[in-house]
């Protein structure tokens, strides 16, 4: 009979001898650098590219955000208008130059299917790529009237008149703002006055005013007052003006 005790010490002798057989020789650090240079390598290239990947992708989100979100309600045929108008806008991109334009028609097209948080997007691009072209605030402007958000509507037309202090457009925008949006009359005759100081000769604030005046302020001397000017100075509608007056000066009490 075999003694277990002897069995046991052989099988632990041999498994020693197993185990030694197979443990790798212990490596000097230079020696494993040497073994794993091409490993560490690979794995820094790559962590480094991930995090040019990671601070890459809001320029790329910017750079290509020209896509336009389609209402599911369109029709084919207004589906299709937009597609068509959307491939020309991004047809017109230049490379190597700043796209603003193509990015405030991108913001129009948006405002046309109502996506105005997108249409706010697009602007802040443009103007972000050309910041003297006040065109870019007065299109934030009239779409944060859009939205309610009469606020920021209002600094953004304020900025557009404050680079383009002669464009009626912008002026009129605000005017429209204040008489119709946010219902405030008070403060609507103080903007229209002071864009008579600044364009006194311009036919369309004459007119805003004169409208103005007339059918929500109810100041028909005032209305009278500035259709007669108007009459002298667009003779082409002489007329219409004259008729106007006439109205606003019989329902003086």
């Amino acid at each position: 009979m075999k003694n277990p005790i002897k069995a046991w010490l052989l099988k632990l002798n041999i498994f020693a001898r197993m185990r030694h057989s197979t443990t790798r020789p212990k490596l000097t650090p230079r020696e494993w650098l040497k073994n794993n240079i091409k490993r560490i390598l690979t794995v820094v290239g790559a962590m480094i590219a991930v995090g040019l990947a990671i601070f890459s992708i809001p320029k790329i989100a910017a750079q290509y955000d020209t896509y336009v979100d389609i209402p599911q309600h369109f029709t084919a045929q207004e589906r299709n208008q937009v597609i068509t108008r959307l491939n020309d806008i991004r047809n017109s991109l230049e490379k190597g130059k700043n796209n603003a334009g193509m990015y405030n028609n991108i913001g129009i097209l948006r405002g046309g299917v109502k996506d105005y948080r997108g249409a706010i997007r697009a602007f802040k691009t443009a103007k972000a790529r050309n910041p003297e072209d006040a065109r870019f605030d007065r299109n934030m402007g009239i779409t944060y009237k859009y939205m309610g958000d009469y606020d920021n509507a209002e600094k953004a037309f304020l900025h557009a008149m404050a680079q383009e202090p002669k464009q009626p457009e912008f002026w009129l925008e605000l005017g429209e703002l204040y008489t119709y949006y946010e219902n405030n009359p008070v403060k609507a005759k103080l903007f229209y006055l002071q864009a008579l100081e600044k364009n006194s000769e311009n036919i369309e604030i004459l007119k805003s005013y004169a409208n103005f005046s007339q059918n929500i302020d109810m100041d028909f001397h005032e209305a009278s007052k500035y259709w007669t000017i108007l009459s002298e100075k667009d003779p082409v509608n002489k007329n219409d003006y004259l008729k106007n007056a006439a109205d606003a000066q019989s329902r003086i009490k």
